[in-house]
């Protein structure tokens, strides 16, 4: 047996030669790297060199000393090790590759040269055994064998590859043109005349033509003979621009037909240039918009109906109504793309890009669900949603009017659809090759729905608000007639009683000097009505006055006015310094909002409930009277005056804040009833809300609410 590629050595090939004992002892001496073996002619071993040791890894040589050779290889090499025995003692020279095993079990591949080296009288004594370890080289060469047949795998794998790959990109421009003939614009592209050059079939169907018509070898069809005359000299100004190298934005255009319609069109116009900068021609896309300005007549229509029938219900929805403007911009752009036959996408339009917000890098590979972000369609009972693509799949198409969401979270109202892909060219197996994708914006049509449907919503709520603030006014109109016929008439009764008095006693003996206390009598009851005349004007010229909103320090207003309130409390009616100047104790929070509201009538406001606490708490020794501010988390800041005067029966919280009404006396307590109401009215005119909690004999705290955001008023 031979090993080819195993290269020999002088001491393998001067084997064959016969030497005597001396110069056998002296070639296994120097035997290198090779393993040396003198057999007997029966294949026992007889002697061996130093590098046999080492080869085979013994611990002594003499281990192997009248070993049968044989013995140590393992069974499928035998039968090669027994030719070679045969073969030598036969006086041939014969060579092998064996697989074998050291005496420590390494396993190692072997090139072996077995001659006969002793044959006294011819008959065969000696034989020399030349063992080589060729475990590496034969390790490399069946790695390169791998890597060959590797290597012949890949490249008819690739051979395979671009097959499919041709045959997929063939199908894939006939499915493009296909859509490119049959999309719902039209494309033209025209030369540097302005005539046409070529166009898709959306084209030629919206101008009634076809294209011999346009284009023959003689003549061309100019694209501005198609316009008006005012619209021709603006597009040919147009179409300068254009041959500059620039693009334009979409201009609308009057277009006539072959019969002499018009239809209005939207047009955008892209110069194509050459390396050099100079132009080739010129590529125009045109979407017909004649429905959608009769839409927006009508639309307008409705909105001028409804405006109108809004400033006859209130003219205070005049103003609110400049917030309301309807803006139709130009067609959305169409998103075309296409996938593989598993929904992933395998092509990106620079269109898809624009409406999506995906670059083709993040988007080619990915699922179409996670790009168009589309809900699946219900079924009946508790199946489960059929996914767009299984629609499509099954049905033999898929359309939705859907949110669908960017890559930037927004989302626009997209009219979707999906349609199968299939091999034209084996119409029997109709094999599915992928799906083509349309998606239209429509974000501006359902701008217009909700903005209609927001119209008569809002219409609805400011009719109930309206109607509500009558009601607040008819129940202000009861209480202001109960008080003239009742409140303000108690005043004039009295100063009628005492002018009859004083004229007897004017009449008596002691004349006209018995008037002046019947007089002082009638100039108080003069002066009260005219506090109760004073309130009501204060009370009705609320209700007509505007409110000037401006961010308040609240925290500066009430520390100025509490400072204020303690001088006052300090002086007597006749203004000068009491004793006890330090029996009122001021508790003022240290942190405050600042508040979006009108500050005189704030100002007010804190004015009457500091000093109704003041009043209500001064017949105490020792008076505490605590301002202060809670959190909220509605959107409201929250204020609080409480004190530890006389208090109120609980039961009567409701009457604190209606006009004129009054828990105590006026011989205990001056006033006219008139400020909690005014307080109140301001309140509530800021949109906030004011309540009253305590107890007789113990105190009273008066909380109220103010809205932390400005509102329209």
């Amino acid at each position: 047996m031979t090993a080819p590629g195993i290269p020999s050595s002088p001491a393998l090939t001067d084997i064959s030669q016969s030497i005597d004992r001396d110069h056998l002892n002296r070639l296994i001496a120097n035997s290198g790297n090779d393993c040396m073996l003198v057999l007997s002619a029966d294949g026992r071993i007889q002697q061996v060199g130093e590098s046999t040791q080492r080869l085979l890894e013994l611990s002594d040589p003499a281990q192997l000393h009248g070993v049968n050779w044989l013995s140590i290889w393992e069974a499928p090499e035998r039968a090669a090790v027994r030719d070679a025995i045969i073969g030598a003692r036969q006086g041939k020279t014969v060579r092998f590759s064996a697989f074998g095993y050291t005496l420590k079990r390494t396993p190692k591949w072997w090139d072996i040269v077995v001659s006969l080296v002793d044959s006294p009288g011819g008959t065969p004594k000696l034989l020399l055994a030349v063992v080589r370890d060729v475990t590496e080289l034969h390790l490399r060469e069946q790695q390169i064998r791998e890597l060959n047949s590797q290597l012949e795998q890949r490249v008819e794998q690739r051979t395979q590859d671009l097959i499919r790959a041709n045959y997929q990109l063939h199908n894939a421009l006939l499915q493009v043109r296909d859509l490119y003939d049959h999309a719902p614009c039209g494309y033209l592209s025209l030369d540097r005349q302005g005539c046409f050059v070529e166009a898709n079939q959306t084209t030629w169907r919206w101008l009634g033509l076809v294209q011999s018509e346009a284009i023959s070898e003689r003549d061309k069809l100019a694209f501005h003979s198609l316009l008006s005359p005012s619209d021709a000299d603006r597009f040919d100004s147009l179409y300068r621009w254009v041959l500059a190298g620039h693009k334009t934005e979409e201009e609308a255009f009057d277009i006539s037909r072959k019969d002499g319609s018009f239809f209005t069109a939207l047009i955008n116009a892209t110069p194509v240039l050459d390396f050099e900068g100079r132009f080739v021609n010129c590529r125009m896309s045109m979407v017909d918009i004649t429905a959608r300005r009769q839409a927006e007549t009508a639309l307008q229509r409705i909105n001028n109906d409804l405006e109108q029938a809004i400033r006859e219900r209130s003219s205070a929805l005049v103003e609110s109504e400049e917030r309301f403007r309807l803006m139709v911009e130009g067609i959305a752009d169409y998103g075309i793309y296409f996938t593989d036959a598993n929904g992933c996408i395998t092509s990106w339009s620079t269109s898809a890009q624009s409406l999506h917000g995906y670059h083709a890098q993040e988007a080619l590979g990915q699922d179409l669900s996670q790009v168009m972000g589309i809900a699946g369609v219900p079924q009946d009972g508790d199946a489960p949603p059929l996914s767009p693509l299984a629609q499509a799949r099954s049905q033999g198409h898929y359309e939705a009017y859907d949110w669908v969401k960017r890559k930037d979270g927004s989302r626009f109202w997209g009219h979707s659809v999906i349609m199968p892909l299939r091999d034209a060219t084996r119409p029997d197996d109709q094999q599915l090759l992928g799906f083509a994708c349309l998606v239209h914006d429509l974000s501006e049509i359902r701008k217009t729905q909700d903005l209609q449907q927001n119209l008569n919503a809002e219409l609805e709520h400011r009719v109930q608000e309206r109607t509500q603030q009558l009601k607040a006014v008819n129940a202000e109109l009861e209480s202001f007639s109960y008080t003239v016929s009742h409140d303000l008439r108690a005043p004039l009764r009295h100063i009628h009683h005492y002018i009859e008095m004083g004229m007897d006693a004017a009449n008596g003996p002691e004349g006209v000097q018995a008037l002046a206390p019947f007089l002082n009598h009638v100039l108080t009851s003069t002066h009260h009505m005219g506090k109760l005349i004073d309130g009501l004007l204060d009370l009705a010229r609320l209700g007509r006055t505007a409110l000037r909103e401006m961010p308040v320090p609240m925290g500066e207003l009430v520390q100025e006015l509490v400072k204020v309130q303690h001088a006052q409390a300090q002086r007597g009616p006749d203004g000068q310094m009491t004793s006890g100047v330090n029996r009122v104790e001021w508790v003022v929070a240290t942190d405050w909002p600042t508040v979006p509201c009108d500050p005189v009538l704030v100002r007010q406001v804190w004015n009457n409930l500091l000093s109704n606490a003041l009043k209500y708490s001064r017949k105490r020794d020792k008076v505490r009277i605590e301002v202060g501010t809670r959190r909220r988390d509605d959107g409201l800041a929250e204020f609080f005056v409480s004190d530890n005067g006389v208090g109120f029966d609980p039961k009567f919280r409701e009457k604190l804040f209606g006009m004129f009404q009054r828990l105590h006396s006026e011989t205990e307590f001056e006033g006219t009833g008139i400020g909690l109401a005014l307080t109140r009215k301001i309140v509530e005119r800021h949109g906030g809300s004011i309540w009253a909690e305590g107890e007789k004999n113990v105190g009273c705290t008066i909380s109220f609410t103010l809205p932390l955001i400005s509102r329209s008023i």
